[in-house]
């Protein structure tokens, strides 16, 4: 082996060791979004009082509540909170629902807060006023209202936040619905929360955050390193071995690409909404149907106001797309990199 087939391999098995860090990272982003890709998150222009949202979860409790959907309320705020050691504007969450519903952060110590004066806080806020993580028990001031609440859980976050149970006279704008039903499709289950909203005696949102299409994507970028990858190979075995004695070696590798697209593509095809699949893809008054689903979607979007739970969905979000691209690239580029000896007849 000469010393520049050696160099070769070398950069080869690097860059694709890279690749490899990359892909699991794509796939560790990706994988903490499922767990909001069934719920859907209602936006409200004018506030909703405490007495209607709990009517409204007297509803989902109900035999008349065909749907399974659940509720939980929320407002965010900018408050002034005093520590031990120092004093900081933290995002304020009050909720009033399921904080396993709602928060979808992975819980580092003690429990949700299940009560007023309970506040549940981030490792950055934590260490902002402590410096420490282990805060479980201590006594959370309001510089703005002087009122105190106890630490009772922890939970990864580098931004500073807490969130408390919701007083009586708090208003809320946000509702998050969460479906118990987990074969919903997103598609109805988008259906599902509008008329949800409105038999509960919410009312129509005036945007709906669409968390469940969100499936599509994850699953696209989960898979797309493969599908470059072995795309790559196919074009390397091609290139490398165009003898007739290596035929069979590219047929092989054509062959397992064909069954692994064939595996793959109900799996895409399921993450479709119906509305989205048409019965007939000559009828084009479905195409004129679909631009009007389209645009209405995402004007509704441009409509909803940031929230810290959308700006970490989107932060996950373009971290998995950007480490699943770089991985694929890489494996490219190792597959390319590594030296094959072709033979000639």
């Amino acid at each position: 082996m000469s010393g520049h087939e050696g160099f070769r391999r070398y950069a080869a098995l690097l860059t694709g060791l890279v690749g490899l860090f990359f892909w699991w990272q794509s796939l560790n982003a990706l994988s903490a979004l499922r767990s909001i890709t069934r719920r859907n998150e209602l936006y409200y222009s004018e506030p909703i009082p405490n007495t209607q949202a709990e009517r409204a979860r007297d509803y989902a409790g109900s035999e008349q509540n065909v749907s399974g959907l659940w509720p939980t309320f929320w407002c965010q705020n900018l408050i002034t909170c005093d520590g031990a050691f120092h004093t900081d504007d933290v995002i304020c969450i009050q909720y009033l629902g399921e904080a396993t519903a709602l928060w979808p952060f992975s819980l580092c110590s003690g429990t949700y807060p299940v009560g007023p004066r309970q506040a549940l806080i981030s490792t950055g806020l934590a260490q902002e006023l402590w410096g420490s993580d282990d805060v479980i028990g201590c006594t959370l001031r309001s510089g703005q209202s002087d009122d105190t609440a106890k630490v009772c859980g922890v939970f990864q976050s580098t931004i500073p936040m807490l969130c408390i149970w919701a007083e009586s006279d708090t208003a809320f704008d946000h509702v998050m619905v969460c479906a118990s039903d987990r074969t919903i499709a997103p598609d109805d289950f988008y259906t599902a929360s509008r008329e949800f909203a409105v038999q509960s005696g919410l009312g129509v949102p005036q945007a709906i955050g669409w968390h469940s299409a969100l499936v599509l994507p994850i699953r696209l970028f989960c898979l797309f390193p493969v599908l470059v990858t072995g795309l790559c190979l196919l074009l390397v075995f091609g290139k490398r071995f165009p003898s007739v004695r290596h035929k069979g070696c590219r047929e092989i590798v054509g062959w397992l690409l064909a069954l692994v697209a064939a595996f793959l593509l109900p799996a895409f095809l399921e993450a479709l909404p119906s509305w989205l699949i048409p019965g007939q893809w000559s009828n084009f008054s479905f195409w004129q149907s679909l631009l009007e689903t389209l645009q209405s979607r995402w004007q509704e979007q441009l409509v909803f106001p940031g929230s810290v739970f959308l700006g970490w969905q989107k932060e996950l979000l373009w971290k998995g797309v950007f480490c699943s691209i770089t991985a694929s690239v890489c494996l490219s580029i190792g597959l390319c990199l590594l030296p094959m000896e072709g033979h000639q007849e």
